[in-house]
């Protein structure tokens, strides 16, 4: 990921110390989501959007994601919630994707949030963590399973 960041020729994108300590992935007390919070940036904090959206897909293709993939990036995401500080990530949300005119959660596309406090931890978690290698190893047999006939839309 970082020879596709051009920053990365010229600086180590080492993470700096943020401007006021916060203690990592601390549970929100009740109500907070009904407020907007501020949080202070650091230099080279790294921000992470993955997406995931199945709507398209087979229903064959949709029973193979729910019961493989879905299961395994939830505990990836469940892992870096409530344990991230072990690998650097500061906060990580998983959330579905809200239609605009309903206001309904769309159960058919998700995507994860997360903030590490520089790419190098980031990288870490990706290259060495199990959570990560476990959604990464199953979505490589993902495409096997379906005669690499897939339909499913992922991102970062």
């Amino acid at each position: 990921m970082r020879d596709q960041l051009p920053a990365s020729q010229t600086d180590a994108l080492v993470g700096g110390k943020p401007a006021t300590e916060q203690a990592p992935n601390k549970v929100q007390p009740p109500g907070a989501s009904q407020r907007r919070l501020k949080v202070a940036g650091k230099k080279n904090l790294a921000v992470i959007r993955s997406g995931q959206d199945w709507l398209d897909t087979s229903p064959e293709e949709r029973e193979l994601y729910l019961e493989t993939m879905h299961p395994v990036l939830i505990q990836g995401m469940e892992f870096l919630r409530d344990h991230g500080g072990e690998v650097g990530c500061y906060r990580c949300r998983f959330m579905d994707i809200i239609d605009p005119t309903t206001r309904a959660a769309d159960k058919d596309r998700t995507f994860g949030l997360a903030y590490f406090d520089n790419l190098a931890s980031l990288g870490r978690w990706c290259k060495e963590h199990s959570t990560h290698l476990a959604i990464f190893g199953g979505f490589h047999q993902y495409p096997k399973k379906l005669g690499h006939n897939v339909t499913l839309r992922v991102f970062h």
